[in-house]
């Protein structure tokens, strides 16, 4: 039993089900079957090669991924590498293409090992930063230079106001300097 995502509401349902039991859309009709030509419903992306700037590759790897270092480092190492699986032909497709701009060679193959229940649910981050909301899972950007290397410090006293408001928090950008409130 695989749970989808109803069309009509968007809450997942199981695949078994004939309606949804959220709205009452019916799913029998839209629910595809794998034809004789489609082997595979889930897909895996293979990374074959990194490019020629493999620092810029890693770094994209870490954006895409929200991985650390030893993690990005350690796909590019070991070529071929099966960077995710259990997506949809959809989901490859993006995740191809953001790498692809960063220079990489990936590949899609089937996924027969993968099934509905352990598919891996991934949503690779949108390029556009203007569109990413600050959460948990997205770091801080500074507004000048959209680097994440951000610290908050306590703003301090000076000569003209003393100590108003020297207990109020700031961000400073560790790349250009620039400072503003949290």
């Amino acid at each position: 039993m695989a749970l989808i995502k109803c069309p009509e509401c968007g809450k997942e349902v199981s695949d078994k089900a004939p309606t949804c039991i959220h709205c009452g859309f019916p799913l029998s009709a839209t629910i595809a079957t794998p034809t004789s030509t489609q082997t595979s419903t889930y897909f895996k992306v293979i990374l074959k090669d990194f490019g020629l700037d493999k620092i810029g590759f890693i770094k994209g790897l870490r954006e895409i991924f929200n991985w650390g270092l030893v993690e990005a480092k350690r796909a590019t190492d070991n070529l071929p590498f099966e960077l995710v699986k259990g997506l949809t032909k959809d989901e490859c497709e993006k995740v191809k293409n953001q790498l692809e701009n960063y220079g990489g060679t990936v590949e899609i193959v089937g996924d027969h090992d993968s099934a509905a229940h352990n598919a891996t649910a991934f949503q690779p981050k949108p390029k556009d930063v203007s569109t990413v909301t600050t959460t948990f899972s997205n770091p801080v950007r500074c507004p000048r230079c959209r680097s994440t290397s951000i610290a908050t410090i306590n703003r301090g006293w000076n000569l003209m106001w003393g100590f108003l408001g020297s207990g109020s928090a700031r961000n400073v950008c560790q790349n250009c300097g620039y400072k503003w409130k949290p």
